[in-house]
């Protein structure tokens, strides 16, 4: 059974998962509360602004004592300053909802 590696992450114990992204060579990692395993503790994903030279990490953070896992769905409401903007017309998000092809 695969036992993930076990980091400190400012003060907690958290579960160490290699995920691959861009590649192989650059994956990315993220890391979970030991815990609780359901809650993360960090990101630390590979990331370049147009070529891999130009790397542009990301490294997400979370904050254990102010974390909420309730989210405000009018969050997601299209402002309506948007709402006749070409690229939200033509059914993209003018309803809210976006569509993928």
């Amino acid at each position: 059974m695969f036992e993930p590696p076990v980091t400190d992450v400012r003060g907690e114990l958290c579960l160490k998962f290699k995920v691959v992204g861009l590649s192989e060579e650059h994956p990315n990692y993220y890391y979970s509360l030991e815990r609780n395993q359901s809650r993360p503790c960090a990101i630390d994903g590979y990331n370049y602004l147009d070529k891999p030279s130009e790397r542009a990490d990301d490294l997400y953070l979370f904050l254990q004592d102010s974390y909420s896992e309730q989210v405000d769905l009018a969050q997601f409401n299209v402002p309506s300053e948007c709402q006749d903007a070409d690229f939200c017309g033509n059914g993209v998000c003018d309803n809210g909802l976006a569509e993928w092809a």
